[in-house]
């Protein structure tokens, strides 16, 4: 099979973070790839989605790996990270990814699935939110977990490029 990647190259790697800035803890997902870009090797791109999560579509093209970190709701303690490998797994029924974004990450893996356009491993990162209202800044707990996830993700990026 290929699919479009070709065995003998360095995996590319795609980090996003999604969410926006103006709703709480709706931002994680882009605080965790501000600080993250500052730790990661050049050959790792990490974008910022600020809008719909249709462009996810776009943004994971070309790369074997992406990485997309989000905030959740779920009954869960505040600043709780899941890891879910959506190729493979199904978020649990507790957690909904965060709706500010109208078009949901489920949504956009499962229209990549039906356009055969996702990359060949697709992680989230879902971290659970206390606060979305407008103007709030993010919660001490979701922000005390962006470090956390920081390690987990250059974690997974070590297991990726041995």
């Amino acid at each position: 099979m290929n699919d479009g990647h070709r065995a003998d190259l360095p995996p590319k790697i795609a980090i996003i973070g999604i969410g926006h800035e103006a709703c709480g803890d709706d931002a994680v997902g882009r605080a965790v790839a501000e600080r993250i870009r500052r730790s990661v090797s050049a050959d790792v791109t990490v974008f910022d989605v600020r809008g719909n999560p249709a462009t996810l579509l776009d943004v994971w093209k070309d790369v074997t790996c992406a990485i997309v970190v989000d905030a959740v709701r779920t009954d869960a303690e505040s600043g709780t990270i899941y890891r879910i490998d959506l190729l493979t797994e199904t978020l649990p029924p507790d957690v909904q990814p965060t709706s500010s974004h109208g078009f949901g990450v489920v949504s956009v893996v499962e229209l990549g699935r039906i356009l055969n356009r996702l990359p060949r491993q697709l992680i989230l990162f879902g971290i659970a939110g206390e606060r979305f209202e407008a103007g709030a800044p993010l919660s001490s707990s979701v922000a005390a977990a962006v470090h956390e996830v920081c390690r987990r993700i250059e974690s997974e990026i070590a297991a990726i490029v041995r």
